[in-house]
């Protein structure tokens, strides 16, 4: 009955894995028309899992009450963890998987068909080995030394990995050739560590930077772009222009991390435009304003004005402007604070206020002109950021409006604030 029970990860993210799993032991063919009896049986009723697993036994005679015994009304998960050695007299692989979940609650020592992969040479060959123990040894043959192997290449298994030590080859191996971006993307992060040369970085990055998968290229990014190597700007550079927006966005956030060069400043000023994705201006922004904010104040403006969902570039440009000292930064978050703008933006605005323009006396009589503002959290906001000012020059006028205010919230906040100036 609890709603945040009912609609947790194992209702959509563990439901939907479950269904690939048994759409993988069934076989497209009988999936698919077994689902389709179901459907079409319980059509504009009411279905439990008992009903499809009934549905699946009448439209294709296959039981699978074992399938869903384990994987539904059974707790827990598996926790699978390996380790292989290769033995060249024999030409095999000797493969011992463990399956290291506590039982104790009910969770069973899962019964899986799971799929191996050998990496070598540049290729992925698929072995598929049957589980049912808590501890499974296998002979898998194979003429030569292997590259490295990963359990469950495809990522199709309902799983817990334990963690697995891997040499730097074994790493170059899966970067290469392993199907999933997943582990691809795992063995980029391993490579790119802190004691990398530069000659590693590089190439890691350039195998990433021809991945097929826009996600992984993103996700390296950013634990590339936290490294701060200059070497590596040519690649940001080069996926500024990407065609995925991700891949676009995060390359701007790496780029971030690296000195100004006017070529760069350039490219990220273009990707400011009204046409291009919102994550990928928030991150351009980001990076003009670690880069050069009050030279990039106009940019900041513009953006500023862009309507977007839920306000993101106005918050984006708000904040890129608190970077910068100038009266003309501090006109344009004042004026992001006039009623005309969205609550959130106003908010952020004055909060802005409070830390940024400390020697700007418009700053000071914004929030003033905000102590009266008929929304409660504006009005709040700009007496905490008139005391953050620590300026001095407002107690005459927070003094008179706690006295002439006719709110007597209003009243009791000016005092408050005005007290807490003169302490």
């Amino acid at each position: 009955s609890d709603p945040n029970r009912m609609f947790d990860r194992h209702t959509y993210q563990k439901g939907s894995l479950v269904l690939h799993m048994l759409r993988r032991q069934m076989g497209d063919a009988d999936f698919f028309y077994g689902l389709g009896y179901y459907l079409r049986r319980h059509a504009y009723g009411v279905a439990d899992t008992h009903d499809l697993i009934s549905a699946i036994a009448d439209a294709t005679g296959r039981d699978e009450n074992a399938f869903f015994d384990q994987w539904v009304y059974r707790p827990g998960h598996p926790v699978i963890g390996y380790d292989w050695s290769y033995d060249a007299t024999n030409h095999r692989i000797n493969l011992d998987v463990r399956q290291l979940q506590d039982t104790s609650d009910g969770t069973p020592i899962y019964t899986i068909d799971m799929p191996v992969g050998v990496i070598s040479a540049g290729r992925c060959t698929t072995f598929t080995v049957h589980l049912a123990q808590a501890l499974d040894h296998f002979t898998l043959p194979f003429e030569a030394q292997p590259d490295a192997v990963l359990l469950d290449p495809g990522h199709d298994i309902l799983m817990e990995r334990a963690a697995v030590t891997r040499s730097a080859a074994e790493q170059w191996a899966i970067l290469s050739a392993a199907p999933c971006s997943l582990d691809r993307e795992a063995a980029a992060k391993a490579l790119l560590d802190d004691n990398a040369s530069q000659d590693q970085v590089s190439r890691v990055m350039t195998l990433v930077a021809a991945d097929r998968s826009p996600a992984l290229i993103a996700a390296v990014l950013s634990t590339a772009g936290a490294l701060h190597r200059e070497d590596l700007r040519p690649i940001f550079r080069r996926l500024l222009a990407h065609p995925d927006y991700e891949v676009r966005a995060a390359a701007a956030r790496a780029m971030a991390g690296l000195s100004k060069q006017e070529t760069d400043e350039a490219m990220l000023r273009s990707l400011t435009g009204e046409r291009e994705m919102f994550p990928v201006v928030q991150a351009a922004v980001f990076a003009l304003s670690l880069w050069d904010p009050e030279g990039n104040v106009d940019v900041f403006g513009r953006v500023l004005d862009t309507p977007s969902r839920h306000d993101v570039l106005a918050l984006a440009a708000e904040e890129a402007l608190a970077h910068c000292k100038s009266p003309a930064a501090c006109k344009l978050v004042i004026a992001a604070t006039a009623p005309g703008k969205s609550r959130a933006v106003r908010r952020s605005a004055a909060e802005i206020l409070g830390r940024a323009f400390i020697g700007i006396p418009e700053g000071t009589q914004a929030l003033l002109k905000l102590a009266s503002d008929a929304d409660p959290q504006i009005r709040s906001q700009a007496f905490n950021s008139l005391v953050d000012r620590r300026d001095r020059s407002a107690i005459p006028a927070l003094r008179s409006l706690a006295k002439e205010a006719s709110d007597p919230a209003v009243r009791e906040a000016a005092k408050n604030a005005a007290d807490r100036l003169q302490d």
